[in-house]
């Protein structure tokens, strides 16, 4: 139990999540990718078995995937509608890519105009398509990139299309623990209209552990 209780402690120091100045352009790119890393609390930028859903956590995991995954979800908060679709296959001994689509439809909004007309269009309607890759150096040490290309439309009238960049690193420092680095969202400014807003930027470091429990516990 002690060594439990010193290993979360370990984990509020060491677990941070540094983000650039707020931001609301591209949400889309703040919304996690599966259902098993929204259970978890979006942890898992330090663990190393999360097959697929490192594309979202830490695209450096996909690299442990033994041979292919594929994923699906969707979601829906009253009239915000979200999914994910992914597939992943290691290629060599040492390399596994991935393909992804990811989509957010927003609910819909009223536009009301100077000469009285008015009508109905939806908020926002946003995908990510992403290719990922992760490589393992040796076999403990391996590194991820995730390549997103990604189209917004605002109100059904303004339409923005940008890039965004992940890299992720993370290492095995055991059998049993394993530390995860990962740089989200890199890239320029989009621009709607006037107004550029940066995007969704963030850093994370985090770890996992893994406690082997006798057959009472």
């Amino acid at each position: 139990m002690r060594k439990i209780l010193l290993f979360l402690l370990l984990g509020l120091v060491f677990s941070q999540n540094v983000e650039a100045e707020k931001t609301q352009a591209l949400v889309v790119l703040k919304f996690p990718m599966s259902a098993k890393i929204i259970g978890m609390g979006e942890v898992g930028v330090g663990m190393s078995d999360n097959g697929i859903n490192n594309i979202f956590s830490n695209p450096a995991g996909l690299s442990l995937i033994p041979h292919k995954e594929f994923s699906t979800s969707y979601s829906s908060f009253v009239d915000t509608n979200y999914g994910f679709l992914g597939y992943a296959k290691r290629i060599t001994p040492c390399n596994v890519l991935g393909l992804s689509l990811v989509t957010l439809q927003a609910g819909n909004m009223e536009i009301n105009y100077l000469d009285g007309r008015s009508r109905k269009v939806k908020a926002e309607s946003d995908y990510v398509l992403i290719l990922s890759n992760g490589f393992m150096v040796n076999k403990r040490f391996s590194i991820g990139i995730n390549l997103k290309a990604v189209q917004s439309e605002l109100a059904e009238e303004v339409k923005v299309k940008s890039s965004a960049l992940d890299l992720g690193v993370l290492l095995l420092a055991s059998e049993d623990m394993s530390l995860g680095v990962v740089i989200r969202n890199l890239g320029s400014k989009v621009k709607y209209k006037e107004e550029e807003d940066p995007l969704p930027f963030n850093i994370r470091v985090g770890g996992g552990y893994k406690f082997y429990l006798n057959e009472n516990e």
